[in-house]
Order: structure tokens, then C-alpha cells, then sequence
């Protein structure tokens, strides 16, 4: 008989512990780091090489996201096989869902765990975005997926092949993917003053402050305007003319048009019935929820499941400000007097509306506007 043992002494750990009470006996717990007892039982916490070693030993590993890899390379190194030996908890007795894409798939996994008819059957395998992976995605991972989840990545992506839905339906039966929009860009349509790319990290975040130039800004630096001027031109003129904006928008589009063809969700056809009346992308790359919400909708739809969805973290870190032109060029009935204002925001004052977006962009980025 096996013995099962939770790796890791924390919050995640007593989550597993609840959670698995029904389909498992656990004999207690491991990890390298926490101490002293922990679980329903008060198990006194063990180190690894208390165990490991032990033939019959099962691990289901409770630890965040960005740990679980830590665990499982170091189990692997000790001879043992994923899915054979030890599990990430919240795939244990349950159908494996691998998502596979950029940041919008965070919220996609959140989302789907607000769906308790969903974690129901259901687990997701630690999440990690396509441009923080190092490797292919394992031949384990995708012999032991049951529902792969993957954004429309092209062949020629600039990570590689081996990450597009190509190389993906040469791995996998069909049936078990399902391929949803990459919205990544489409922002573009209500953006057009955006382009790549003046900023600067902060320590490890590359992201910085101000990862989306303004080429309006941009320009009228370079010529020598004031920030107070650029401001009333921004507010009261026309940086975009009412063509440029209707044809910037025609053309995104059509571009995400045509790109949803292939995918097995479409949310053109909600984007262009609701971009008027609500704000659906908060920059040129992230969707609001209230499209990621759609989007999950008609995911849980097409593997059988209706359920309500709850709210979860937006993608608005660095929102950016839409044109006046642009909202009157696109008859947008809603507006924005200040952006950026959650928690996690990158900003550096308490309340940024357009005179202090344009401040803090024009510090940011002075010293990289002037070598344009």
C-alpha cells in the first residue's frame, strides 16, 4: 500500500489537506523549509530526506505556482516521475487542464477556479507564461493532459515552433484542445497613438513604468512643445484625425478577424457590439475582464458547464489613457477621468488623471525621448 504524504507545510498545504480529505489518507507532511506541525491532525512537518527514498511513497505537492517547479525538478533528479509518483495538488484524482498563452491566461485560470462546478472535475497545471518558459512543454505533460487550453500562437511566434498550436496538434488528439483568441495587440484599435518602445525596468521588471510609447508625445517633444501644451492638444485638438482613428480600427479588426478563424472561441463579434457603450482593453495588449469574462464564458460552454462567473484581478497595471479624438471618432459613449487605480498599479502619485499621465511619462522617458 502507499503511503501519501502532502509536500509542503503552509496555507496550500492545509488547503490540499481539506480538500483531498475525502479521497485520500494522509500520513503526514514534508518540507524543506517550514517547521514544527501543522494540518487537521498536528502532523509534526518532516524534512525530505526523512522519506524520500522509501519505496511507495506518493507526493502530492501543495505549494504555490512558482515553487511547484522547484519541487518537482528536485523530485525528479531523485529518480521519481511526475504524474507516477507525485502531483501537483490540485490535479490529484482529477482531469489535467494545461493553459497555454501570455498574462491573459492568468485571469482565464483565476476565473476558472471562481467555478466550483469547474473545480469540481477539474485541476490546472502550474501556470507559467509562454515568455517566462525555458523549455517545450514536457511529452509528460502532454500525455497526461486532458483539456489543453491555448491562445492562437502562430508558427513563426518569436519563442519558438515547438510553443504554437501547430506543433501542439501534432502532439496531442485534437479533441483535447481548444484554442481561444490571443487579444494581444488588439488594444491597437483604440491606441493609435502606441508604439514599441522607450522604457526602462525597474530592477527585474522589465515592464518599468511605461511599457507602450506614445509617438504623439514623442514627437511633439522632439519639436519643442511644452507638457502643458501637448496636454490641451491631447484634450482639445485633434492628434488623430476622425480617418486615421476609423481606419486604425477597421484594420485591427479585420486582423483579429481573420486570426480567430482558427480558434475554437470567437469574441470578435462581442467586442464589436459592446467596445461603444463599455471599455474593453486597458492598453494596447490587455483586455478588460469584461471581455475575459466572455471569453471564459464560452470556454466553460464549449466543455459543458454553465456556471457564474466571480471577479478576479484586472490587467490594468499600466492602463493607458484613450484619446479624445479617438472616443469621439469611435462615438464611445464611456469615459475615463483617471486611470491606474488599483493597488498594483505602476504609478507614483495617488491619483493619476491625463495631466499626470503625461507628467510621469515624459519623466520616465525623457532621457530616451531625447535620443529619438
Amino acid at each position: 500500500m502507499r503511503k501519501y504524504f502532502i509536500w509542503g507545510g503552509g496555507i496550500e498545504g492545509v488547503r490540499a489537506e481539506y480538500n483531498l480529505r475525502n479521497m485520500v489518507e494522509i500520513s503526514g507532511f514534508i518540507d524543506s523549509y517550514v517547521t514544527g506541525t501543522t494540518g487537521s491532525k498536528s502532523f509534526d512537518i518532516m524534512k525530505p530526506f526523512d522519506v524520500l527514498g522509501q519505496k511507495k511513497n506518493y507526493y502530492i505537492v501543495a505549494v504555490s505556482e512558482s515553487k511547484y517547479f522547484e519541487i518537482r525538478d528536485q523530485l525528479c533528479a531523485e529518480g521519481l516521475v511526475e504524474f507516477e509518483d507525485f502531483i501537483y495538488w490540485r490535479l490529484f484524482k482529477k482531469e489535467v487542464v494545461f493553459l497555454h498563452g501570455n498574462c491573459h491566461m492568468a485571469v482565464v485560470r483565476d476565473m476558472l477556479y471562481t467555478s466550483q462546478v469547474f473545480t469540481s472535475k477539474y485541476g490546472i497545471y502550474p501556470l507559467v507564461f509562454i515568455q517566462n518558459m525555458k523549455s517545450e512543454i514536457s511529452e509528460s505533460l502532454l500525455r497526461n493532459v486532458d483539456v489543453l487550453i491555448s491562445e492562437d500562437i502562430q508558427e513563426d511566434n518569436r519563442f519558438g515552433y515547438e510553443y504554437s498550436v501547430a506543433y501542439l496538434q501534432g502532439k496531442i488528439h485534437r479533441q483535447k484542445l481548444i484554442v481561444i483568441p490571443n487579444l494581444f495587440g488588439m488594444g491597437k484599435c483604440f491606441f493609435p497613438q502606441f508604439e514599441w518602445d522607450l522604457n526602462h525596468p525597474i530592477g527585474k521588471d522589465s515592464n518599468g513604468l511605461f511599457p507602450h510609447g506614445d509617438q504623439f508625445i514623442n514627437k511633439q517633444l522632439k519639436n519643442g512643445r511644452s507638457i502643458d501644451d501637448i496636454g490641451e492638444q491631447i484634450k482639445n485638438g485633434a492628434p488623430f484625425s476622425k480617418e486615421e482613428v476609423i481606419d486604425n480600427f477597421n484594420d485591427n479588426v479585420r486582423k483579429y478577424r481573420d486570426r480567430e478563424k482558427y480558434c475554437d472561441i470567437k469574441i470578435i463579434d462581442f467586442i464589436i457590439c459592446n467596445y461603444k457603450i463599455h471599455q474593453l482593453f486597458w492598453d494596447q495588449g490587455h483586455p478588460t475582464n469584461f471581455v475575459m469574462n466572455e471569453i471564459v464564458t464560452r470556454l466553460l460552454k464549449k466543455i459543458g458547464i454553465e456556471d457564474e462567473l466571480l471577479s478576479v484581478d484586472e490587467m490594468n497595471t499600466h492602463e493607458e489613457f484613450v484619446y479624445p479624438c479617438v472616443a469621439q471618432a469611435l462615438e464611445l459613449e464611456w469615459r475615463q477621468e483617471r486611470i491606474r487605480c488599483t493597488k498594483n498599479a505602476k504609478k507614483c502619485t495617488a491619483y493619476m488623471d491625463l495631466d499626470e499621465y503625461i507628467n510621469e511619462y515624459v519623466w520616465w522617458n525623457s532621457e530616451n525621448i531625447r535620443k529619438i
